[in-house]
């Protein structure tokens, strides 16, 4: 049993995490099952429609996330005009008055909608895929480290800032990211969430987030059981205490 792990860092990243019913494009705290998957399917080469392909990578990795750095959720606001007049001109858009056929077309004759999209800003993430097959894992390492695809955080207005790399370790994701995270202490004292796919009969929050297919046309997900710890980090014991005597 062994875990990748990787670091996933930029400005802004957007995780989404919701079914598209409104007009907020939302992102989560932590990135999804399926974005990760996702990625990682792009940076092999797999096909969004070969549904086949996807799901091998799904029911042979298990998925896990340590939040090394909690982000700040940013809005961008959007507003556009649409005019259901094919007379209508680009430059009708930006006029309050529409003049159509010799009638006077009022305002409410036009289409408004707005919409927000949400960001994480300045978020850094650990992400440990778990696989039984060293062979996989090599496989994914290496496509990360040379895309076949352009990668992104979640949206393609999230791009990566630095060439993806990561390390294999002899453990499981959730004992892996532990690790990681106690790595990770400095001055002070934190804690760090951990988010991992639960195993069977351990409580958790269900999340529909694991991906069936990402073909345009039927993309669909299925809900998984998504568990979360805290780990505490302690000052190194051999770091400078001020209070200390000499």
């Amino acid at each position: 049993m062994s875990t990748l792990l990787f670091r996933l860092a930029a400005p802004m990243q957007a995780w989404g995490t919701e079914p598209r019913f409104d007009k907020w494009l939302r992102t989560g705290m932590e990135p999804s099952k399926s974005g990760v998957i996702g990625m990682v399917a792009s940076a092999m080469g797999i096909d969004r429609t070969d549904d086949e392909a996807l799901q091998n990578l799904v029911k042979r990795l298990r998925f896990g996330v340590c939040v090394d750095r909690e982000g700040t959720v940013i809005t961008d606001y959007h507003a556009t005009r649409v005019v259901p007049y094919p007379e209508c001109s680009y430059r009708d858009l930006f006029s309050d008055n529409i003049v159509i056929r010799g009638k006077k077309i009022p305002d409410t004759a036009i289409s408004k909608y707005d919409y927000k999209k949400y960001y994480l800003s300045d978020a850094a993430f650990t992400v440990g895929l778990e696989c039984k097959d060293d062979s996989l894992l090599h496989t994914i390492l290496e496509a990360l480290r040379h895309p076949k695809r352009m990668l992104y955080l979640g949206r393609k207005s999230c791009p990566l800032m630095e060439e993806l790399d990561g390390v294999i370790v002899n453990k499981a994701v959730l004992p892996a990211l532990k690790e990681h995270a106690e790595a990770q202490a400095d001055g002070r004292y934190h804690t760090c969430r951990i988010i991992y796919d639960a195993e069977k009969g351990e409580r958790g929050t269900l999340v529909n987030d694991e991906p069936v297919s990402f073909n345009a046309h039927k993309k669909v997900w299925a809900p998984r059981m998504a568990a979360e710890t805290m780990v505490e980090i302690f000052p190194r014991s051999e770091q400078h205490d001020p209070f200390a005597f000499v």
